[in-house]
């Protein structure tokens, strides 16, 4: 029996291991995409619900109320001209907020079912009270369309919250039929 390796036998040796490192890589790369869109998640969350962030709302949502058309039409044309500075500048670090989170979750750089969790009810409400109502202007046609899309991806939050108040009531429907007939058996 002869005792030298065969192409064969090199291709094996080199082969194995390299196919263990790239699954090993891959597994490695994921997971910690994973983690970093969950802290990014994590992290909007936390801005969102900074001291200077919610008085940026309530500013926000103070100016934008009171500038609401008769139609309830928001133009940012009217907002920008007819707010002092702070005031646009509140309403503007809404709008980039909500702007920044839909480029990032378009570009995957934010974990989807977290931002989801932790921001989706959030932007349905700015989407439903404010966005909705926003008139495409020329000049602010990207931010316009960005913000009223943002709420149609974010809508699974909603969903979720429903499927779980359905599998609550199939649960009471449960018990209660269950109930029902044990009572019935005693009597």
């Amino acid at each position: 029996m002869p005792n030298h390796l065969t192409i064969e036998d090199i291709l094996r040796l080199i082969a194995w291991p390299l196919l263990g490192a790239s699954v090993g890589a891959v597994v490695t790369f994921f997971y910690n995409r994973r983690l970093a869109g969950v802290k990014v998640a994590i992290d909007l969350h936390s801005e969102f619900h900074s001291e200077s962030f919610l008085k940026t709302r309530i500013a926000a949502d103070n100016i934008l109320t009171k500038l609401k058309d008769g139609s309830n039409q928001i133009r940012l044309s009217r907002i920008y001209s007819q707010c002092c500075p702070t005031q646009w500048e509140s309403v503007s670090r809404i709008i980039h907020f909500f702007e920044r989170l839909a480029v990032m979750r378009a570009e995957g750089l934010v974990h989807r079912n977290t931002c989801d969790h932790l921001l989706g009810h959030y932007v349905n409400y700015f989407h439903k009270t404010y966005f909705a109502y926003l008139v495409e202007e020329p000049e602010w046609n990207p931010i316009v369309t960005t913000l009223k899309t943002l709420a149609d991806v974010t809508t699974p939050h909603n969903n979720g919250m429903l499927r779980m108040l359905r599998y609550i009531v199939r649960a009471v429907r449960i018990v209660r039929r269950e109930w029902q007939a044990s009572k019935e058996i005693t009597t």
